[in-house]
């Protein structure tokens, strides 16, 4: 379970309006004044646009702690900021604090697709993920082309019952290649079952530069 003190990674997703569209550089501006925060506990960010679904915005940023987060948040020019982004998205932003079991989860922000499961559940948090790891370790196991990793975490939002898989991959046909193997496919359902909303993408994430 992740706790304040825990390094975690902050993931905000969005529907982009027009403005993100047209004018780029606001957002660019608003991961600049990110980039102040470095200092503070602020250790990188990572964005991109869904690839099967351009019109979802996932930005990724690496802190020492939720506490440092915290921080950042109660200096007098927050609200500004996050008036910007608020500026930039059509509909709610959603923001999680995720700690990954494998952090930083670089590897992960890196690779030339990125899988990312965004899911709720109803049951025991432990023993779900008990189940994800199995498949995890089913998948690694397996060898399958084109398959660099996963990692896994629970949020601090919502109660806990907020999870967080990712998934390395080469390209996104070799994830989907992966649907022809029956034993994943029945092991992918029992996993569903026990979710009450699932949020799955592929994601070509870049350094903010």
């Amino acid at each position: 379970m992740t706790t304040e003190t825990d390094p975690v990674v902050e993931i905000v997703t969005f529907r982009p309006n027009a403005t993100f569209t047209k004018e780029p550089e606001k957002f660019r501006l608003v991961r600049e004044w990110v980039e102040r925060a470095k200092s503070k506990g602020m250790n990188g960010q990572y964005w991109g646009q869904g690839v099967e679904k351009p019109h979802n915005v996932h930005w990724f940023l690496l802190w020492d702690s939720r506490a440092a987060h915290a921080v950042v948040q109660a200096e007098p020019d927050y609200p500004a900021f996050v008036k910007q982004i608020e500026e930039l998205a059509d509909g709610p932003i959603r923001v999680l604090h995720v700690h990954f079991s494998t952090h930083p989860p670089t590897k992960w922000l890196e690779a030339p697709v990125t899988e990312v499961d965004i899911y709720k559940f109803s049951g025991d948090i432990v023993e779900y993920e008990k189940k994800t790891m199995k498949l995890a370790a089913y998948i690694q196991a397996s060898h399958p082309s084109g398959y660099m990793g996963s990692t896994i975490g629970t949020a601090l939002e919502e109660n806990g019952t907020v999870g967080v898989y990712m998934g390395a991959w080469e390209t996104v046909e070799h994830h989907t290649a992966l649907g022809e193997d029956e034993t994943f496919m029945e092991m992918t359902e029992g996993l569903v079952g026990d979710l009450t909303d699932l949020q799955a993408m592929h994601v070509t994430l870049q350094p903010h530069a």
